[in-house]
């Protein structure tokens, strides 16, 4: 199943670039006007990243604006304050204005309010020098209630409901993101359906099932088809680990002295029936080379 909220909203911002614009206009409404998207480039590298980990902003994309200039937009995914992230935007910033050669924003999308404003208050940089952020939290998107209202679209629509994880979404809230998720690739559809449906709280998220369970269209099998297919995958893994474990067990009460090659050739196995017959070797085995002979003839 999806995983971390992080990576469910990340998914969300670099699917579609254009979202990038959208968020921006909520960032600061009536500030921009129509901004086309002229660039996705998946991501900046910090000025004065020092080692061998390079760092990347979750999505960097240019726009351009009604008077036909552009603009490097940063994303940034932040779930709690950090240090860390505050004195690397400006860095993130400074590569991006040298790459794109225009004005270049942060934006950071935040599950909190409280964060979205402490980020507003901008990095300070030396006396005198602020650099601006811009900032999304909850009340700057606001739950989707009908698909036709202005701004309304499946990313957005996921998203609000992604940062409004923890309240319980009504049958319309929902059924408007069903809608809208029929609009979009079936395939993309299914990934947000199965993003949704493991960040929300346990009535929404049954809610949405309950919907996609009694209505038709085409991302309702994908997402259905992913989801028997991450079950099995997932009951697959616990039966590899449990055999792993039934190994180690049948070694230990035999008294047999694993190596660390051992141990670590027995950890990587994915082979069902190799873990099998290991354990049917382990339990006639006097040394740890007889459960392993298999692999030597």
């Amino acid at each position: 199943m999806p995983g971390e909220f992080h990576e469910a909203l990340v998914k969300v911002v670099q699917d579609r670039p254009e979202f990038g614009g959208e968020l921006l206009r909520k960032a600061e409404p009536g500030r921009f006007g129509e901004l086309k998207v002229v660039g996705a480039v998946g991501g900046c590298t910090s000025v004065g990243s020092v080692g061998i980990t390079e760092r990347r902003a979750d999505n960097l994309i240019v726009l351009e604006l009604d008077d036909g200039s552009e603009i490097a937009v940063i994303v940034e995914i932040q779930n709690a304050w950090s240090e860390d992230k505050y004195y690397r935007l400006p860095g993130y910033i400074g590569r991006a204005f040298e790459d794109h050669r225009c004005s270049v924003e942060a934006l950071v999308v935040c599950p909190s309010d409280d964060l979205a404003a402490r980020f507003r208050k901008g990095i300070h940089v030396g006396d005198m020098h602020w650099v601006p952020v811009q900032a999304v939290g909850p009340t700057d998107m606001p739950l989707i209630e009908d698909a036709d209202q202005d701004g309304a679209s499946a990313e957005s629509a996921v998203m609000a409901a992604l940062l409004h994880r923890r309240k319980d979404l009504t049958e319309r809230q929902l059924s408007t993101i069903d809608e809208l998720l029929r609009k979009i690739e079936p395939g993309r559809a299914s990934d947000y359906a199965l993003h949704l449906c493991s960040q929300l709280n346990k009535p929404s998220s049954e809610l949405l099932e309950a919907i996609m369970k009694t209505m038709t269209a085409t991302y309702h099998s994908a997402w259905s088809d992913q989801l028997r297919s991450e079950g099995r995958e997932e009951a697959r893994r616990d039966g590899i680990a449990s055999l792993r474990t039934v190994l180690f067990g049948v070694a230990q009460r035999r008294r047999i002295e694993l190596s660390a090659p051992h141990v670590e050739t027995i950890s990587e196995s994915e082979d069902v029936d190799q873990l099998q017959r290991w354990i049917a070797n382990a339990a006639v085995a006097a040394e740890a080379e007889e459960i392993f002979r298999e692999e030597q003839t």
